[in-house]
């Protein structure tokens, strides 16, 4: 594999295996040439939080639902051409059975649901990794698809089981983004304002995150354009970023679902989400 080659591949395994930091101190919340943007400062706590960038689950996702349905195509452009990949997973929680860390709880075990089927076809059942957290730490199960998944925007997934009463649960994918503006790779001066360009069809929400190091990103500020396809981050607001430091921007297209399940084994709500992701890495100076 050439250096070329080992680079992408490197990058990608940023985004797949990343893990999320708390987000930073920054402390903004206005709406300003054409996009509202707000800092992602949450309240102190140890959950074990997945990687924006992988799942397009913000924070307060992942805190407010017992368990998610997803189903994503994730792109990747640090500058060396766009990588892609595809993949959906289950994961429902036991809030009964809370795994205790540092601080507090860490997560929780994942619900046993048995044979699982997405349009038919068998999930793969792993033991769930609770995200961030090192040592390693399984709890519990967690279902997701094969390497031979194939994302299909426009096309209905539905997840069926019947092992915790029947499940048949649907959501949409919406089509897949594609972002212009900054290119993947891109040097960009906090003095000046940053364009946004993208082409999508329906609300886009953008995460930056920095790229504290290696496997591990802090969300930093999440941008609400309110227009399709074009925004301008305002200078005010990158200079509010550490500089000379190497940033994603997580573009998010998602079709959102929030289902309230009261079965005899578990109840909660949990959410089901098709998304498109394009993570686009830049360094700010």
């Amino acid at each position: 594999m050439g250096i070329r080659a080992t680079i992408v591949v490197q990058a990608l395994a940023l985004v797949l295996f990343a893990a999320c930091e708390q987000p930073g101190e920054i402390q903004v919340r206005e709406e300003t040439d054409g996009v509202v943007v707000t800092s992602l400062v949450m309240s102190d706590t140890s959950f074990g939080m997945s990687p924006i960038d992988t799942v397009g689950l913000l924070p307060g996702d992942q805190l407010a639902f017992t368990g998610s349905l997803t189903v994503n195509n994730v792109r990747f452009d640090a500058g060396q051409g766009v990588q892609s990949i595809s993949f959906a997973r289950v994961f429902v929680g036991d809030e009964t059975r809370p795994v205790a860390g540092p601080g507090g709880t860490i997560g929780y075990h994942g619900f046993h649901l048995g044979a699982v089927q997405l349009n038919g076809m068998p999930m793969i059942e792993r033991l769930h990794r609770l995200p961030g957290i090192n040592p390693i730490t399984h709890a519990g199960f967690e279902y997701i698809t094969g390497p031979l998944f194939e994302y299909t925007p426009g096309l209905e997934y539905t997840w069926s089981g019947d092992s915790v009463g029947t499940l048949d649960l649907s959501i949409e994918a919406p089509e897949i983004i594609s972002v212009q503006k900054p290119a993947g790779g891109s040097v960009v001066e906090a003095d000046n304002p940053m364009v946004l360009q993208w082409i999508s069809e329906g609300d886009v929400v953008i995460i930056v995150s920095r790229i504290v190091r290696e496997g591990v990103v802090r969300p930093m500020l999440s941008l609400r354009p309110m227009r399709n396809g074009y925004a301008v981050v305002p200078q005010k607001v990158l200079e509010l970023l550490p500089r000379n430091q190497f940033y994603i921007l997580t573009f998010i297209r998602a079709n959102r679902l929030e289902v309230t399940v009261q079965r005899q084994t578990f109840r909660g709500t949990l959410l089901l989400q098709g998304a498109s992701v394009h993570n686009t890495v830049i360094q700010l100076r």
